[in-house]
This record gives C-alpha cells, structure tokens and sequence, in this order.
C-alpha cells in the first residue's frame, strides 16, 4: 500500500507540474482533436445449451472522446485522452419483448502520459511515466490501458523499451473497469526490436506476471463481483521475425514461453453471494507458435493470408496447467496495410490461446475509400481430455472429453471512408464500418455442436482535428 500511494502520488505531482509549465510556457504548443462514434452492439446469448428461447443482447452507445498532446522542446510531452461514454442496453427473449433496459453512463481518464525525449547522435532516450495504451502489434503478449514508468531508447534499425506496470485505481466514474481481481498485479516488461534487413525485423519480449494480492479464504462470502478468481505468478519469452519481399510476399514466425505456478479459486452460490469452497493449485509450463504468409496483388487491391497458430497441449489432470496467456493480452491484432482489426480466434468467440491448434485464412480487399476483410477460423483442441482457455461461450455440460472440434469462425469487416459529404465537408474524417462475426460450435461441446453464435457491430465515427495554439 505504501509503494501504490507513492506511486501515485508521483504520477499526480508529475503530471501537475509539468501542465503548469506548459501553460505558462511561450514555447508550449497544445493540438487537440475531438473524436465521437455512434455504436450498436448486437449479439446471440453466450450460452449454447438446450433453452427453447433464444436470448439477444443489444447495446446502442455514443462514445465521445476529447485528448491532444502539450508540447514544450525543453519539458517533454504530454498525452492526454478523456472520454464520455452513454449507452442503453436491452435483454430481448423470444417473442416477449424487452424484458431488461438499463442506462451506463461514465466518464474516462483514459490516457496521461508524461514523455521526455533525450536525442543523442544515434537515437534517443525517452523516459514516461502515466496511464498509455501499452500494446505490441500482435496482441498475444499485451495490450492494455495501463499505468506505469519505462524507459527506452529508439533509433532507425534499433528500438527497445523496459517498462514497470500496474492497475492502481478505477479511472472511470462508474468503478466497473477495477475488480478485485484486477488489483495488485505488477507487471514487468522488456521488448528489443531491430531491423536486420529491409523491411525484416527481429524481436525480443520478456514478461513477467507478479501477483501479490492473495486469494479470500475457503469459506467466506463475496458478491460475484468481488471474487480474486486466480493468481498468477508467471513469466513469458518471447521471439518473432518478419520479413516482407519485393514480391509483395510477407511472412512472420512467433514463438511464446511459459513458466510459472498458480492458484485458482472455486465457489458457489449462497443465496445472493458466492462462498469460496476451494482453491486448486497448479503449474505453468508450455509454449505457443505462430505463423501466417501473406500475399500482396496489387492488381486487384487484395491480400490473402494464410495463419497457424499452436500451443502446448494441456494435462489430463483438468486443471490449467499448460500454456496460458497473460492478463493484459487481447489476442487483437491490426492489419496495418488494410486500415483494420481482427480477434485472433473470432468476434463472436474470442477464446483465450491455450490448447489449441488453429488454421486461418484471410482475405482484405482495400482502396481509396473502402476497407474490406474476412477472416476465417478452424479450431481444435490438442488435448481432447483438458480444457481450454476463457471464452464468450458457455454450455450446460461443458466440454466433453474425447473430442477435438472446438468449433469454426466466420468475421467480416468493412468500412466506408466517405470524401466531400454534404454535411460533414468541414469534419477531417468520417467512417462507416461494420463488423459481424459468426461462432459454430463443434462436437467438443456435446449436445450443443452446431448451435451458433453471432455478433454484429455498427459504428458510425466522426474525428475533427481542433486549432493549435
């Protein structure tokens, strides 16, 4: 408690002192832009079981964000981003109408980040402390909002970066991105990243998961919310090489480690609360590939894909041991070429990478006004007697041990970047996008192989870059 309030305090005193000079600073500089999306958010229930009722969730919402960077060539930078997010959502139940409408309103402190960049004759240092997006481009390791401190040194063959991180407190108004579980977990991170060639990089990532916070004791009550489901004390290698040829041919090879220990709890329900019953104590050892070709024809605006992904299989002992991913992995990956964004094993799906073995085939189609891409998904598991990672689907049953067929993913992705429309000539970027996804379960999950889940979003986004000053 006492390193957190420390913590804390230097990231308030930081960022305060630094806004005060900037302000009174002749040569400070603020460029600020407004961001603001209009969203509905429609999905088929999460659970595959026998009801004679099919159950659909829908979430309409506006999403506004306002950030910039404060500028100053002696003090540094700072990134801000704040957003204000209203929504309304409703439950529908077969023919019955909406039977569940409820409201979430919050505001955001979403990103404070405190740069100073130190040039040097090859490169630079940069030092920052504050709340970013700490993400690399895979997704598989981490990719999260976060606060911390690091340290890098970037260059044109050479960037590497270490970093301390750790969720300190809600940043919302509404408290619903700070669970117990989410607390006291520090993460320490290193990642070196060199050109070798043109176009050709190789990197290194190193992980380490420490969480201090303790499980409830075997026998107490907790709402739900309130649960430390686990606890993780792991640390994750990683290597990835990537080279792109003049034949408009890319490739990419991943590879992931694990090591560690872990302990999960298991409760129950007691009336309106949940009684911890047990705690299950495990190991973490395994590893994780992957690998994926992607072809260029710029004759037809298109890129096609091939991806594999595998990982260790689990033990028949059913409990987690085996690979797994770290809490600030999204499996959220940006194909950069085509302007978008596919989850790793499904919109609809969206399970975690441990025990399992996946194909995917892709397909983007990209020109001066429309981005286009499907993704398609085969999904096994190596161990038929284990389990698999965290998913958005649940069963009466659960998995039935002996089959492998995880399921198939269908995702579609387009967007429209209008120029030059009637009411938005002054706006400096509009878009369009929709995004389905499609999840068919497979005979691993019993009575419910071949039922299906789906999930559509529809986003309409407005960005206007403010004046300087």
């Amino acid at each position: 408690m006492e390193v957190r309030n420390k913590i804390i305090k230097t990231l308030t005193v930081t960022t305060a002192v630094f806004t005060m000079a900037t302000s009174i600073s002749a040569s400070a500089d603020w460029s600020s832009f407004v961001n603001a999306r209009v969203s509905h958010d429609r999905a088929t229930d999460s659970y595959l079981g026998s009801r004679d009722t099919k159950t659909d969730f829908g979430i309409t919402a506006l999403d506004v964000r306002y950030g910039g960077v404060w500028q100053n060539d002696n003090l540094g930078s700072l990134d801000l981003l704040t957003r204000f997010y209203l929504a309304g959502s409703d439950k529908e139940i077969g023919n019955t109408g909406f039977d569940d409408n409820n409201s979430r309103t919050f505001a955001e402190l979403k990103r404070f980040n405190y740069q100073l960049t130190n040039p040097v004759h090859n490169g630079e240092w940069q030092y920052a402390i504050g709340r970013t997006r700490f993400r690399e481009s895979s997704g598989m390791m981490w990719d999260k909002d976060i606060e911390g401190f690091s340290l890098g040194f970037h260059s044109t063959l050479l960037n590497a970066e270490v970093r301390v991180s750790e969720r300190l407190m809600a940043w919302r108004t509404d408290q619903t991105d700070f669970f117990n579980e989410d607390q006291k977990i520090r993460y320490y991170s290193g990642i070196v990243d060199y050109q070798w060639f043109y176009q050709s990089h190789i990197s290194a990532f190193v992980l380490h998961q420490d969480d201090y916070s303790g499980l409830q004791p075997i026998g107490s009550l907790h709402n739900s919310e309130d649960i430390d489901r686990h606890d993780r004390n792991a640390t994750w290698l990683g290597l990835s090489i990537s080279s792109q040829f003049e034949q408009g041919i890319a490739v990419h090879l991943g590879v992931q480690t694990v090591k560690g220990e872990g302990v999960d709890s298991n409760s129950s329900s007691v009336g309106s609360k949940r009684q911890i019953t047990g705690q299950q104590t495990y190991d973490i050892s395994g590893w994780l590939l992957d690998a994926g070709v992607w072809w260029e024809m710029p004759q037809l605006s298109s890129w096609f894909g091939v991806n594999l992904t595998l990982t260790s299989k689990g033990e028949d002992k059913g409990d987690r041991e085996g690979f797994i991913q770290s809490d600030l992995a999204s499996n959220r990956y940006r194909a950069s070429d085509l302007g978008l964004s596919f989850y790793k094993t499904g919109y609809a799906y969206r399970q975690t990478l441990e025990n399992l073995s996946m194909v995917s085939l892709l397909y983007g189609f990209r020109q001066e006004q429309w981005r286009a891409g499907v993704q398609w998904n085969l999904i096994q598991r190596r161990n038929s007697k284990a389990g698999v990672g965290d998913s958005q689907i649940s069963t009466e049953e659960g998995l039935i041990a002996g089959n492998h067929s995880l399921g198939q993913t269908l995702d579609f992705e387009v967007s429209w970047l209008p120029e030059n429309l009637q009411f938005f000539e002054s706006v400096d970027r509009v878009q369009l996008t929709m995004r389905a996804g499609l999840f068919r379960a497979g005979d691993a999950y019993g009575n419910a192989s071949g039922k299906t889940r789906s999930r559509v979003l529809l986003e309409f986004k407005v960005r206007q870059d403010l004046e300087d000053f």
